[in-house]
C-alpha cells in the first residue's frame, strides 16, 4: 500500500495505567479487616468480583489477591478470559477518619478482546461514578470513584474507536492479531484505510504528498500528466494487506489522486532510462485529498458490509454504553489543525492559479459546523491587506468544503487593489501638500480620499499633515474618524481627545483660576514663542515644539493641560 508522509496520524502507547482516584465509604462492616497493618505484611487469597452500578455487562467472578501491608492494603485481581487487570490500593486518609482508594486498570493481554473489555469497563466505571467489590473473605467494599478529566476521558473514548474498528475487522477476516507495545502511526493509518475500505467501497482521506514504492516505470505513460505536467494519477497498490502479523485479502486498491505534481522531476528521465527498474514516486497532493477504492467492496458486498457493521454495533450496545460503541464510525485521524488549515487554503489558492497576493490568513475555528473558517486577503508587501471572503475546510478530512467563486475573488481583489492604490495615491498628495505648507492642495486631497478599510497608520499620518499644514479642523475630524473606527488605538485616541473641541459643562460655574493662569501666561510670553506649540498647566510652561504632534509625544498625561499654538 502506498505511504503518507503527512503527519497527520498518532502512535498508541499500550499500557498505560489509568489511575482512577476514588475513596472508600464503608457502609457496612466487613467480614474481615482490610486496614493497612501497622508493622507486619498479611496476605491472602479471596474470591470476588468487581460490580458496576447499572451496568450493561457483569464482570465475572475471579481470583484476587489481598496484601496487607505497613501504610497500605492491595486488592489486585487474577484476570479470566481477557477481562482486564484491576488493581484497589487502599491507604488510611489525611486525618485517619477513613480510607482513601486508587483504581488501576490495565489490558490483562496483548489481544483486541482484551482492549476492548479494557475500555469497556473504564469507561463504565467512570461513568457510574462508584462500584462494590465483593469478596467471600472481605464482604463488600463500596467505592465512589471521583469524575475524571475531559482529557483522560477523550483518550479512552479514542483507544475504544480503535480497537473496536481492529474486532470488526478480525471478524470479518477470522482472524486474532497479536497488538505490540506501541502502535505506529503508519499502522494506525493502515487500520483506517482497511476499515473504510471495507465498510465504504470507494472514500478519501487527508494527505499533503503521497509515496508509491516499488513501482515499473515501463507500465506508466511518462509522457502524460503528472509527469509531464501537474495532473492526475491512478495506481492499483495492492491485493492484500498484513497487520499485526496476519494476512488480509483485500481484493485490488486502486490510490486516485486528482490533483498530483511530482515531488521530484529528475525521476521521469530515470525511470525512462531504466524502465524495468522498480522505483519509488513521491507526489505533491495540492488539494490535500488521497481516494482510495477497494474494488472488491464496492455495490453489493458494500450493502453487506454495512449490514454486518451495524449488527457488530448492536452486538457492542448490548454489552457497553451505546456511545462507546459508535465510537467505531469515528475516524482516527487527528483533526486538522489552524496550521494545517492555513495550509490547506493557500495550496487551493495555488491550485486555482490564483494571485501570490491573495493570502490564507487565521482560521476561525466551528465546532458546530466541524470546520474551519480561513479568510482570503489581499496582501501588499508593506503588510497591508483587506478581506475579499473565506474558504470553509472541514475539520477532520481537510477538504474544502465552500469557497468563493474565483471569478468573484478576482474581480473583489480587483476593487479592493484599486481602492488601496487610490488611497496610497491620496495619502501621497496629502503628505506633499503639508510639505508644501499647500493647505488648499491638502484639502483637495483630503476630499477625494476613501477612508474604508483605511489601516490605522494612515489616519495617525493624515492628522499630523493636517497638523503640519496648519489644517486644524481637519485634523480633528481625521482624527474623530479614526477614533470612531479604531476605538483602542492609543495614538489616534490621544489626537481625538487633544484635538477634541471644548466643552461647555456649565455656564454660571466661577471662572477657571487655572484658565486665567494660562491666558496670563500667553500675554507674557507670546513673543518668545510665537508660532511654536506650548502645553500649559496652572500657568506653567510644561512643554514647547514645532508642531503640535511632537508636542503630543512629549507630554505623557494630558489631563488638565491646556496645548495652543502661541501667535
Amino acid at each position: 500500500m502506498a505511504t503518507l508522509q503527512e503527519n497527520v496520524w498518532s502512535g498508541l502507547q499500550r499500557h498505560i495505567p489509568a489511575p482512577i482516584e476514588a475513596r472508600h465509604i464503608l457502609t457496612e462492616e466487613t467480614q474481615r479487616p482490610i486496614y493497612p497493618t501497622p508493622n507486619l505484611e498479611e496476605q491472602f487469597r479471596d474470591r470476588g468480583r468487581l460490580e458496576i452500578p447499572n451496568s450493561p455487562f457483569d464482570m465475572p467472578e475471579q481470583d484476587f489477591i489481598i496484601t496487607r501491608a505497613p501504610g497500605r492494603t492491595v486488592i489486585e485481581n487474577e484476570p479470566e478470559n481477557a477481562w482486564p487487570k484491576m488493581r484497589i490500593e487502599l491507604s488510611p486518609s489525611e486525618g485517619q477518619t477513613g480510607l482513601e482508594a486508587n483504581v488501576i486498570i490495565l489490558p490483562c493481554e496483548d489481544t483486541v478482546e482484551a482492549e476492548v473489555l479494557y475500555t469497556r469497563v473504564w469507561y463504565t466505571l467512570i461513568k457510574a461514578e462508584e462500584c462494590r467489590f465483593h469478596s467471600t473473605e472481605i464482604g463488600f467494599l463500596n467505592l465512589r470513584v471521583e469524575p475524571e478529566t475531559h482529557e483522560e476521558v477523550d483518550e479512552i473514548l479514542d483507544r475504544a474507536k480503535l480497537y473496536r474498528k481492529l474486532a470488526f475487522l478480525e471478524k470479518v477476516f477470522g482472524v486474532t492479531f497479536q497488538l505490540p507495545q506501541y502502535i505506529r502511526a503508519e499502522r494506525m493509518r493502515r487500520i483506517e484505510i482497511i476499515f473504510r475500505g471495507i465498510t465504504e467501497g470507494e472514500f478519501a482521506t487527508r494527505g499533503s504528498d503521497i509515496t508509491f514504492v516499488d513501482v515499473i516505470p515501463s507500465e506508466l505513460d511518462l509522457n502524460a500528466p503528472p509527469f509531464s505536467e501537474p495532473g492526475p494519477f491512478s495506481l492499483v497498490v495492492g491485493d492484500k494487506e498484513e497487520l499485526f502479523g496476519s494476512w488480509l485479502n483485500l481484493g485490488n486498491i486502486t490510490v486516485i489522486l486528482k490533483h498530483a505534481e511530482s515531488a521530484n522531476p529528475r525521476i521521469v528521465k530515470q525511470m525512462a532510462e531504466a524502465p524495468n527498474q522498480p522505483v519509488s514516486l513521491r507526489f505533491i497532493v495540492p488539494d490535500h485529498q488521497i481516494t482510495y477504492r477497494f474494488d472488491s467492496y464496492i455495490g453489493m458486498q458494500h450493502e453487506l458490509m454495512v449490514r454486518q457493521l451495524n449488527e457488530f454495533i448492536q452486538y457492542l450496545i448490548h454489552d457497553e454504553p451505546p456511545e462507546l460503541a459508535n465510537t467505531i464510525n469515528d475516524l482516527l485521524i487527528s483533526d486538522v489543525s489552524a496550521e494545517s488549515a492555513i495550509q490547506i487554503a493557500s495550496d487551493w489558492l495555488m491550485l486555482n492559479r490564483l494571485p501570490d497576493r491573495l493570502s490564507a490568513q487565521t482560521p476561525v475555528i466551528d465546532r458546530a459546523a466541524g470546520c474551519w473558517h480561513v479568510p482570503i486577503h489581499l496582501v501588499y508587501a508593506d503588510g497591508e491587506h483587506g478581506l475579499l471572503g473565506e474558504v470553509d475546510i472541514d475539520i477532520k478530512t481537510g477538504e474544502v468544503t465552500k469557497a468563493p467563486p474565483i471569478d468573484d475573488l478576482l474581480e473583489k481583489a480587483r476593487v479592493l487593489s484599486e481602492r488601496i492604490v487610490h488611497a496610497r495615491h491620496c495619502m501621497a498628495r496629502l503628505k506633499a501638500a503639508a510639505e508644501a505648507s499647500d493647505e488648499a492642495a491638502f484639502s483637495d486631497a483630503l476630499k477625494a480620499m476613501d477612508w474604508s478599510d483605511r489601516p490605522p497608520e494612515d489616519f495617525v499620518h493624515a492628522a499630523e499633515s493636517a497638523l503640519a499644514v496648519g489644517a486644524y479642523l481637519a485634523a480633528r475630524r481625521i482624527s474623530e474618524e479614526g477614533a470612531r473606527r479604531y476605538p483602542d488605538h492609543a495614538e489616534i485616541g490621544k489626537y481625538a481627545r487633544v484635538l477634541a473641541p471644548p466643552k461647555v459643562i456649565d455656564a454660571a460655574l466661577p471662572p477657571d483660576p487655572d484658565m486665567k493662569a494660562n491666558r496670563t501666561w500667553m500675554k507674557e510670553h507670546t513673543d518668545e514663542y510665537r508660532g511654536k506649540w506650548v502645553a500649559l498647566k496652572d500657568g506653567c510652561l510644561l512643554e514647547a515644539a514645532n508642531s503640535l504632534e511632537e508636542l503630543v509625544e512629549l507630554v505623557d498625561d494630558t489631563t488638565g493641560v491646556l496645548m495652543t499654538m502661541a501667535y
